[in-house]
């Protein structure tokens, strides 16, 4: 973990820059998802009433 850490302050423009592209690609892979969760209860909803 030490080595790690000294790794990352010897490098703190890449790291950084690292770290806030994956916190980018990780927020909106959670909002792409959500979203297709919101359309497949949506379309499941709306089959459910046409069923009835």
């Amino acid at each position: 973990m030490e080595k790690l850490q000294c790794w990352l302050l010897s490098k703190p423009d890449l790291t950084q820059r690292q770290a806030i592209d994956e916190a980018q690609v990780t927020e909106m892979a959670s909002h792409s998802t959500q979203k297709i969760h919101d359309d497949i209860s949506d379309s499941e909803s709306s089959t459910s009433k046409d069923d009835e």
